[in-house]
């Protein structure tokens, strides 16, 4: 049996509502007064990787299906989701040698984009698997966020494998609603709804094919992202290696092989580099984790365990060393001081 899961963190990313504000609008209702009343500044939007409450993303799909009157609003902005709104992780999950290995990718970091997502396999034989979503208290049933997670993985999932990507079945926890349409057009097939759980059912083959991204958009991310033409861009290389590290640090894949990977260098050539520049790999990451640790510390948004994971550190011990010997203090007590 494989599987894997992963829980719900209590900030997702900014690109999680991409094409919201044109969704509304479309609706002829206003996007800013929406996420006002959500609790989201409209500027955190120009930055896919800022992160916001998960609970004011969650408020403001309700607001939304409220305002423009649509119960399928969460499904229909899933479909503005897919790999090239992950970032680099997407770039990443991308280049692995088959759709497992980007699931196990995605375990690591979809929670800044789904909640409680869980893969299983029952056999290595089996002919069928399922993606189950444990996004919902028993008693909280909420359709603009169980179709907003089952739809956002559907797309990521059919960018991944391909045009041959087929669902056998999906199931909704929710009712069923007025307009069923859009249901059958995003997933193929006719929902299932008021079930036992949200699942969606596939052919356990697509796993053990390899990705296949052929989105142009996410070409010229990648490109503006990693290629460095001009010879006096050795500080743009910098901040993109800086910025790789910073979105891979929670991953616990955070190596000087993936940086190289994401970044579409070999691993030589990045070491080269970074020699040039008077600086190595390990000062980088150092670097980012001693910014972002008190970056994450002055918010007060999460825990200093959370903290850790979010760092690449195993445990908060680790963390906690390694924060004394940067500042001469631990993270307690620098925050005691704010």
């Amino acid at each position: 049996m494989w599987s894997s899961r992963f829980i719900m963190n209590h900030s997702i990313r900014a690109a999680s509502l991409e094409g919201f504000s044109d969704l509304v609008r479309s609706y002829h209702a206003n996007p800013n007064q929406i996420l006002k009343e959500a609790g989201i500044v409209t500027s955190q939007l120009r930055d896919p990787d800022a992160f916001i409450y998960y609970e004011h993303f969650l408020a403001a799909l309700e607001l939304a299906a409220q305002h423009c009157q649509c119960d399928t609003f969460g499904l229909e902005l899933s479909t503005k989701q897919g790999v090239n709104t992950l970032g680099l992780i997407g770039a990443y999950m991308s280049r692995q040698a088959n759709i497992v290995d980007a699931l196990t990718v995605a375990r690591k970091y979809m929670y800044l984009h789904v909640e409680g997502l869980s893969l299983a396999v029952e056999n290595s034989n089996s002919k069928s698997c399922e993606i189950q979503f444990l996004n919902l208290a028993p008693n909280e049933l909420s359709p603009q966020k169980a179709q907003v997670t089952l739809g956002t993985c559907f797309c990521i999932l059919r960018d991944l494998v391909g045009p041959t990507w087929r669902i056998n079945k999906v199931s909704f926890r929710q009712d069923a609603p007025k307009n069923q349409e859009v249901f059958r057009d995003l997933f193929g097939c006719q929902p299932e709804f008021n079930s036992a759980t949200d699942t969606i059912y596939f052919q356990s083959q697509f796993l053990s094919l390899k990705p296949n991204i052929n989105n142009q958009l996410l070409d010229k991310m990648l490109f503006e992202e990693i290629e460095s033409t001009k010879p006096n861009s050795q500080l743009e290389q910098l901040q993109r290696i800086d910025n790789a590290i910073k979105t891979l640090l929670a991953t616990g894949d955070c190596t000087k092989e993936n940086i190289a990977l994401c970044m579409g260098l070999h691993p030589k050539k990045l070491q080269r580099f970074l020699a040039e520049q008077k600086t190595t790999y390990r000062e980088m990451i150092d670097q980012v984790r001693k910014r972002e640790a008190l970056i994450l510390l002055k918010n007060h948004q999460f825990n200093l365990t959370t903290v850790a994971l979010k760092l690449g550190y195993c445990e908060l011990s680790v963390f906690s060393r390694r924060f004394k010997i940067w500042f001469g203090m631990s993270p307690t007590q620098w925050q005691s001081r704010m």
